[in-house]
């Protein structure tokens, strides 16, 4: 019984927790590396924080590069573990960019999770420049990349600053999402309980919201959305979605 209890702690880890790519710079010289880390966790805080919580199993998993004019990339085969077990740390992969101008990583994971007749669908992306191009032309990010439940910067990710607001839509199936609690956190800030003016908003009828970026970091942008209605037999009790975006503000 014990050994049960224990094997079923491993599984624990995707129950409601969100996955996000994490990147180490929004902008760098051509053909200079990137580290792209995909990471499983955020649990505390109502979903509203950093915190690691085991690994994405890969099966299920993508991560895809997506390069200015040129085919998508598989991300998969460079993933490199960097826990020291099956259930720590989180996954990086490599990425030296070809072409200048705006990239973006994008993940997904859709499965069947195993502590519950429950379907989960997971979406993340974040982007960074390459070369010394230019400011992104808005159809560059604001342009939907085709995953189920999407935020869509409206504002260059990769060149926020302090003070700026920065302006998402939230898609589900490619529709405007509204009435959503959408969240925009800090790295290391711990938010208030249920609603945080300061850093979560609610979507409009067009699915749009502002968001603020009142310092200097990592920010975890990240919406949440259920379909109890979603089922099928291998998932009487509906499907769930969480769509992540990463943004780094500098502080000038």
């Amino acid at each position: 019984m014990k050994h049960l209890f224990l094997a079923l702690l491993g599984l624990l880890p995707l129950h409601a927790h969100d996955t996000w790519v994490q990147l180490n710079t929004a902008n760098t010289p051509a053909r200079q590396s990137v580290y792209a880390d995909l990471m499983l966790g955020n649990h505390g805080n109502l979903h509203r924080d950093f915190q690691l919580a085991s690994k994405i199993p890969l099966e299920n998993t993508t991560l895809t590069l997506l390069a200015p004019g040129r085919p998508a990339t598989d991300l998969k085969p460079l993933l490199v573990d960097r826990g020291s077990s099956p259930k720590e740390g989180f996954w990086t992969a490599r990425v030296t960019p070809a072409a200048e101008g705006l990239h973006c990583v994008a993940h997904t994971y859709d499965a069947v999770v195993t502590y519950a007749p429950k379907r989960s669908i997971k979406c993340a992306k974040a982007y960074f420049t390459a070369g010394n191009a230019a400011d992104n032309a808005p159809g560059s990010f604001a342009t939907p990349i085709g995953q189920v439940l999407e935020i869509i910067p409206l504002n260059d990710p990769t060149r926020l600053a302090i003070g700026d607001k920065f302006r998402v839509k939230v898609l589900l199936k490619g529709q405007p999402l509204k009435d959503a609690v959408i969240s925009c956190i800090p790295q290391g800030k711990k938010l208030a309980e249920d609603f945080d003016p300061e850093h979560d908003a609610r979507t409009d009828a067009e699915g749009y919201a502002d968001l603020s970026l009142p310092e200097a970091n990592h920010y975890l942008v990240v919406v949440h959305h259920k379909a109890p209605d979603e089922k099928a037999e291998a998932y009487t009790d509906g499907t769930e979605y969480a769509a992540t975006l990463t943004l780094i503000v500098r502080d000038y």
